[in-house]
């Protein structure tokens, strides 16, 4: 079987990172994957700042180390999600983990899915 690495190298072609992050939220908003974003609004603390868990855990997979530890341990499940997402949708990998390293980004993603 391939491995995930592989089959975005094969399928990667360099699309927005933007359109793919929405069209990955419009794809993912059903079902089980409705449950695990609503999870994902929950607001968490950590050194008196409050934000939703998906902001920390995009913060995460951007690179940041200061985040709560529910964020260190589904930052790797958001990591899977991004590569599979990204060979999907024939994006650009390293354009999509880019994207969450701006603080606007990471709040305009969660407001998005929090409306879709």
């Amino acid at each position: 079987m391939p491995e995930i690495d592989d089959i975005i190298e094969r399928r990667s072609s360099g699309t927005d990172a933007t359109g793919t992050i929405v069209a990955a939220i419009r794809l993912l908003n059903k079902g089980v994957t409705r449950w695990a974003l609503r999870a994902l609004m929950k607001e968490v603390e950590m050194q008196g700042e409050k934000k939703p868990l998906m902001e920390w855990a995009l913060a995460k997979y951007a690179g940041e180390k200061q985040c709560p530890t529910i964020a260190h341990l589904i930052a790797p499940l958001l990591e899977i999600g991004m590569k599979l997402t990204a060979a999907y949708l024939r994006s650009d990998e390293d354009a999509l983990r880019q994207m969450p390293s701006d603080p606007a980004v990471r709040r305009g993603t969660h407001n998005y899915s929090e409306g879709a």
